[in-house]
Protein backbone atom coordinates (compact mmCIF):
# COMPACT_ATOMS: atom_id res chain seq x y z
CA UNK A 1 0.00 0.00 0.00
CA UNK A 2 1.03 3.26 -0.87
CA UNK A 3 1.54 6.16 1.37
CA UNK A 4 -0.60 8.62 -0.13
CA UNK A 5 -3.14 5.91 0.46
CA UNK A 6 -2.48 4.68 3.57
CA UNK A 7 -2.78 8.36 4.63
CA UNK A 8 -6.09 9.06 3.31
CA UNK A 9 -7.39 5.47 4.87
CA UNK A 10 -6.25 6.75 8.11
CA UNK A 11 -7.85 10.42 7.68
CA UNK A 12 -11.05 8.46 7.05
CA UNK A 13 -10.41 6.26 10.08
CA UNK A 14 -10.22 9.60 11.99
CA UNK A 15 -12.62 11.35 10.37
CA UNK A 16 -15.29 8.22 11.27
CA UNK A 17 -14.43 8.17 14.38
CA UNK A 18 -14.83 11.54 15.10
CA UNK A 19 -18.26 11.77 13.96
CA UNK A 20 -19.39 8.23 15.73
CA UNK A 21 -18.13 10.04 19.04
CA UNK A 22 -20.09 12.65 19.34
CA UNK A 23 -22.79 11.56 21.26
CA UNK A 24 -20.74 10.13 24.08
CA UNK A 25 -20.61 13.56 27.11
CA UNK A 26 -25.08 13.10 26.57
CA UNK A 27 -24.27 8.90 27.41
CA UNK A 28 -22.37 9.61 30.70
CA UNK A 29 -20.99 6.45 30.55
CA UNK A 30 -24.45 4.63 31.53
CA UNK A 31 -27.24 5.39 28.53
CA UNK A 32 -27.64 3.11 25.01
CA UNK A 33 -29.03 4.16 22.34
CA UNK A 34 -31.86 1.96 21.25
CA UNK A 35 -34.12 -1.29 23.39
CA UNK A 36 -32.05 -3.88 22.08
CA UNK A 37 -28.48 -2.97 23.45
CA UNK A 38 -29.78 -2.99 26.76
CA UNK A 39 -31.15 -6.78 26.10
CA UNK A 40 -27.95 -7.47 24.70
CA UNK A 41 -26.02 -5.96 27.63
CA UNK A 42 -28.03 -7.61 30.29
CA UNK A 43 -27.27 -11.00 28.72
CA UNK A 44 -23.28 -10.03 28.65
CA UNK A 45 -23.76 -8.99 32.18
CA UNK A 46 -25.29 -12.49 33.14
CA UNK A 47 -22.96 -14.31 31.41
CA UNK A 48 -20.23 -12.68 33.40
CA UNK A 49 -21.96 -13.18 36.25
CA UNK A 50 -22.51 -17.40 35.29
CA UNK A 51 -20.70 -18.13 32.65
CA UNK A 52 -23.76 -18.88 30.32
CA UNK A 53 -26.79 -18.11 29.59
CA UNK A 54 -29.61 -19.51 31.30
CA UNK A 55 -32.11 -21.61 29.07
CA UNK A 56 -35.11 -19.73 29.00
CA UNK A 57 -35.07 -15.64 29.47
CA UNK A 58 -38.00 -14.52 32.36
CA UNK A 59 -37.06 -10.73 31.43
CA UNK A 60 -38.67 -11.74 28.09
CA UNK A 61 -41.96 -13.12 26.78
CA UNK A 62 -44.03 -12.84 30.38
CA UNK A 63 -44.83 -15.08 32.08
CA UNK A 64 -43.11 -18.18 30.48
CA UNK A 65 -39.83 -16.23 29.17
CA UNK A 66 -38.08 -16.51 25.57
CA UNK A 67 -36.29 -19.97 25.13
CA UNK A 68 -32.49 -18.78 24.58
CA UNK A 69 -31.36 -22.25 22.37
CA UNK A 70 -33.62 -20.22 19.61
CA UNK A 71 -31.35 -17.24 19.13
CA UNK A 72 -28.55 -15.71 18.36
CA UNK A 73 -26.31 -15.79 21.53
CA UNK A 74 -22.95 -14.91 19.60
CA UNK A 75 -23.05 -11.75 20.10
CA UNK A 76 -23.42 -11.45 23.99
CA UNK A 77 -20.70 -14.12 24.65
CA UNK A 78 -18.68 -11.77 22.39
CA UNK A 79 -18.80 -8.83 24.48
CA UNK A 80 -18.53 -10.79 27.82
CA UNK A 81 -15.28 -11.96 26.80
CA UNK A 82 -14.30 -9.01 25.19
CA UNK A 83 -14.81 -7.07 27.92
CA UNK A 84 -13.31 -9.73 30.29
CA UNK A 85 -9.98 -9.46 28.01
CA UNK A 86 -10.11 -5.53 27.92
CA UNK A 87 -10.47 -5.15 31.81
CA UNK A 88 -7.16 -7.23 32.60
CA UNK A 89 -5.97 -4.16 30.56
CA UNK A 90 -7.83 -1.39 31.35
CA UNK A 91 -9.14 -2.20 35.23
CA UNK A 92 -11.10 0.69 35.99
CA UNK A 93 -13.45 -0.03 32.55
CA UNK A 94 -16.70 -1.30 33.06
CA UNK A 95 -19.54 -3.18 30.70
CA UNK A 96 -21.49 -0.63 30.40
CA UNK A 97 -18.79 1.42 29.25
CA UNK A 98 -17.42 -1.18 27.28
CA UNK A 99 -20.32 -1.99 25.05
CA UNK A 100 -20.37 2.10 24.42
CA UNK A 101 -17.33 2.22 22.62
CA UNK A 102 -17.96 -1.50 20.81
CA UNK A 103 -19.29 0.14 17.60
CA UNK A 104 -16.73 2.85 16.85
CA UNK A 105 -13.75 0.15 18.23
CA UNK A 106 -15.42 -2.09 15.61
CA UNK A 107 -15.68 0.28 12.92
CA UNK A 108 -12.09 0.31 12.11
CA UNK A 109 -11.68 -2.90 11.23
CA UNK A 110 -14.59 -2.85 9.09
CA UNK A 111 -13.64 0.11 7.53
CA UNK A 112 -10.28 -1.54 6.84
CA UNK A 113 -11.79 -4.75 5.45
CA UNK A 114 -14.36 -2.48 3.01
CA UNK A 115 -10.76 -1.13 1.52
CA UNK A 116 -8.92 -4.33 1.25
CA UNK A 117 -12.39 -5.80 -0.32
CA UNK A 118 -12.61 -2.90 -2.52
CA UNK A 119 -9.46 -2.66 -3.52
CA UNK A 120 -9.09 -6.07 -4.17
CA UNK A 121 -12.11 -6.12 -6.35
CA UNK A 122 -11.36 -2.17 -8.15
CA UNK A 123 -8.64 -0.70 -7.50
CA UNK A 124 -6.74 1.79 -4.81
CA UNK A 125 -8.54 4.95 -5.38
CA UNK A 126 -11.96 3.65 -5.73
CA UNK A 127 -11.48 1.52 -2.62
CA UNK A 128 -10.55 5.04 -1.12
CA UNK A 129 -13.58 6.57 -2.10
CA UNK A 130 -15.61 4.10 -1.03
CA UNK A 131 -14.53 4.24 2.26
CA UNK A 132 -15.16 7.94 2.56
CA UNK A 133 -18.52 7.26 1.71
CA UNK A 134 -18.83 4.34 3.95
CA UNK A 135 -17.79 6.22 6.92
CA UNK A 136 -20.18 9.45 6.39
CA UNK A 137 -22.95 7.05 5.22
CA UNK A 138 -25.87 8.27 7.97
CA UNK A 139 -27.24 4.86 8.18
CA UNK A 140 -23.79 3.11 8.44
CA UNK A 141 -22.77 6.31 11.03
CA UNK A 142 -25.78 5.14 13.63
CA UNK A 143 -25.23 1.56 13.32
CA UNK A 144 -21.70 2.20 14.16
CA UNK A 145 -21.64 4.94 16.80
CA UNK A 146 -20.95 5.09 20.31
CA UNK A 147 -23.76 3.69 22.37
CA UNK A 148 -25.76 1.83 19.71
CA UNK A 149 -24.14 -1.48 21.68
CA UNK A 150 -26.72 -3.32 19.46
CA UNK A 151 -25.28 -6.44 17.28
CA UNK A 152 -25.19 -4.61 13.94
CA UNK A 153 -21.67 -3.43 13.96
CA UNK A 154 -20.62 -7.30 15.07
CA UNK A 155 -22.78 -8.53 12.19
CA UNK A 156 -21.31 -6.66 9.53
CA UNK A 157 -17.86 -6.51 10.18
CA UNK A 158 -18.52 -10.89 10.32
CA UNK A 159 -20.42 -10.27 7.05
CA UNK A 160 -17.40 -8.28 5.28
CA UNK A 161 -15.03 -10.82 6.40
CA UNK A 162 -16.54 -13.86 5.10
CA UNK A 163 -16.73 -11.86 1.92
CA UNK A 164 -13.22 -10.52 1.70
CA UNK A 165 -12.14 -14.30 2.78
CA UNK A 166 -14.56 -15.16 -0.24
CA UNK A 167 -13.49 -13.12 -2.93
CA UNK A 168 -9.20 -13.89 -1.94
CA UNK A 169 -10.23 -17.78 -2.34
CA UNK A 170 -11.22 -17.29 -5.94
CA UNK A 171 -7.78 -15.86 -7.08
CA UNK A 172 -5.71 -17.78 -4.78
CA UNK A 173 -2.80 -19.15 -6.64
CA UNK A 174 -2.14 -22.79 -4.96
CA UNK A 175 -5.14 -25.15 -3.77
CA UNK A 176 -4.14 -25.34 -0.08
CA UNK A 177 -4.40 -21.42 0.21
CA UNK A 178 -7.64 -21.40 -2.03
CA UNK A 179 -9.46 -24.07 0.08
CA UNK A 180 -8.15 -22.69 3.68
CA UNK A 181 -9.87 -19.15 2.79
CA UNK A 182 -13.49 -20.67 1.39
CA UNK A 183 -13.78 -22.80 4.51
CA UNK A 184 -12.34 -19.87 6.59
CA UNK A 185 -15.01 -17.87 4.62
CA UNK A 186 -17.45 -20.73 5.22
CA UNK A 187 -17.19 -20.67 9.03
CA UNK A 188 -17.25 -17.12 8.98
CA UNK A 189 -20.77 -16.90 7.36
CA UNK A 190 -21.98 -19.48 9.65
CA UNK A 191 -21.00 -17.34 12.44
CA UNK A 192 -22.71 -14.17 10.78
CA UNK A 193 -26.59 -16.09 10.51
CA UNK A 194 -27.03 -19.34 11.85
CA UNK A 195 -29.19 -19.24 15.34
CA UNK A 196 -27.35 -22.26 17.08
CA UNK A 197 -29.88 -24.77 19.30
CA UNK A 198 -27.35 -23.91 22.00
CA UNK A 199 -25.22 -21.13 23.01
CA UNK A 200 -21.18 -21.60 21.95
CA UNK A 201 -20.11 -22.13 25.20
CA UNK A 202 -23.07 -23.85 26.69
CA UNK A 203 -22.86 -27.59 28.07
Amino acid sequence: MRTWSLGILCLSLVLGILIRIQSLPSLQDRYLLGTDAYRLVRQSRVILEKGKLPKRDMMRAAPLGRDNSQQFTLYPYVLAYAFRVLKTIIPGLTLDRAAILYPVLTFIPILILFFLLARHLTDAITALYACIALSVAPGFIFRTMAGFADRDAFTILLFLLSLYLFCRSWHARTFLREGCLAILSGITTGLCFCQPKRGPFDN
